[in-house]
């Protein structure tokens, strides 16, 4: 989808993202956010982590904003805030939406859980 709708992504983005999602195979047995020494932040706009997969474009942009941080991956991002601020500061991120919570109540809450009370997502053995 994103070649096709922005040439050249593969080229610049496509291997760093593959070899994440191969390190995020339970079967690896990695954990791919153990190689952050923090949860990265998640832009305000798109809702991914701002990972930088490019060393050209590495530095993650933080705006105050209505006395909140707010964190861009990209100048567009942070573009599109600017256009639209109370739309995105209305937003929460998954980890402002679920801070505090016990695994299981964000598996409920998500519907992460089959009709017959097993999750969907794999659980460590």
């Amino acid at each position: 989808w994103f070649e096709h709708n922005y040439p050249g992504w593969y080229k610049l983005y496509g291997p760093f993202w593959e070899a994440y999602a191969k390190m995020g195979d339970p079967k690896d047995g990695q954990v791919p956010l153990t190689l952050f020494p923090q949860i990265p932040p998640i832009c305000r706009v798109c809702q991914m982590p701002c990972v930088f997969p490019r060393f050209d474009q590495s530095t993650v942009r933080i705006r105050e904003a209505d006395g909140r941080k707010h964190a861009f991956c990209s100048q567009g991002c942070e573009h599109l805030y600017a256009l639209e601020p109370h739309r995105y500061s209305a937003a929460h991120t998954w980890f402002e939406q679920y801070d505090g919570y016990e695994l299981a109540h964000c598996v409920r809450e998500t519907g992460l859980l089959r009709a017959d009370g097993k999750t969907l997502i794999a659980q460590p053995q």
